[in-house]
C-alpha cells in the first residue's frame, strides 16, 4: 500500500480525455479497495498506523488518514473516531516538523495547510503564521493559486489568456495584511536581483501585485 501512495507525487495532474477520472483518484480507489478487504477494524487501524510513517509525501499521508476517517464527504469510516483523530494528529505533527523547502514541494500544499487548521485550529493557525514567513512555502502557495482562463470577444479568432489568483484562499490561510506585505517584500527582492524565480512563479507574483493594488477579475 505504501508503494502505491509513494507514487502519488510522480503521477500526472488532471485528466487527459473524456471519462478519465485522473491518476490520483485511481490510486486512492486501489488503496481503498485494499483496506476494505481487511475485515477486522483493529487490524485495519494497525495496518494504517504502520503504513502512515512510511509514506514519504505528506499529501499522500493526508489522503490515507482522511479516507479511513469520518470527515464528511471524504472519510469512509473504516476506523474508530479516536483512531481517525490520532491519524490526523500524526499528519499535523509531521507538518509542524517538516523542512520548509521540502514542504514547498508538496503537491497539495494548500490542502495540507487548510487541513492543519481543521485538525487543530490553534496549531494549524500557528503553523500557517510561521510558514507565511518562509519564502519557499509562501511562493509555492502563490504559484499553486495562479489560474488561467481563456476568453473570446466578438470578432476574435484566437482566445485571450487571463490570469487570476485564488486570492481569498491565500488571505484565509495567511491573513490579508500578511499576504500583501509578503508579496511586496518578495517582489522587491526579485526586482533587486536578490531572489531568482521561475517564469510561472514570477507571473504569479506579478498577478498578486495587481491584487494588492486593488485589481480584481471582472469575468
Amino acid at each position: 500500500m505504501e508503494v502505491l501512495l509513494n507514487q502519488m507525487p510522480r503521477l500526472r495532474d488532471g485528466t487527459e480525455q473524456f471519462m478519465d477520472v485522473g491518476a490520483h483518484r485511481k490510486v486512492r480507489w486501489a488503496v481503498l479497495d485494499f483496506l476494505r478487504k481487511i475485515e477486522d477494524p483493529d487490524a485495519l487501524a494497525l495496518k494504517v498506523k504502520i503504513v502512515l510513517p512510511r509514506v514519504d509525501n505528506l499529501s499522500a499521508r493526508l489522503d490515507l488518514a482522511t479516507m479511513v476517517g469520518h470527515r464528511e464527504g471524504i472519510g469512509r469510516g473504516l476506523v474508530s473516531e479516536e483512531e481517525a483523530r490520532n491519524l490526523e494528529e500524526h499528519v499535523l505533527t509531521a507538518l509542524e516538523h517538516a523542512d520548509p523547502d521540502t514542504l514547498a514541494q508538496e503537491r497539495d500544499l494548500v490542502r495540507l495547510l487548510m487541513a492543519a487548521r481543521e485538525i487543530d485550529q490553534a496549531r494549524g493557525e500557528a503553523l500557517c503564521t510561521r510558514l507565511a514567513q518562509k519564502d519557499a512555502v509562501f511562493l509555492a502557495v502563490l504559484r499553486s493559486s495562479l489560474k488561467e482562463t481563456h476568453s473570446f470577444t466578438q470578432g476574435e479568432v484566437v482566445s485571450r489568456v487571463e490570469h487570476e489568483l485564488m486570492w481569498d484562499v491565500m488571505c484565509d490561510l495567511f491573513g490579508e495584511d500578511v499576504v500583501k506585505r509578503r508579496v511586496e517584500e518578495l517582489a522587491r527582492a526579485r526586482d533587486g536581483g536578490r531572489l531568482s524565480l521561475d517564469e510561472r512563479t514570477s507571473l504569479a507574483l506579478d498577478t498578486a501585485r495587481r491584487y494588492v493594488a486593488g485589481w480584481r477579475p471582472d469575468w
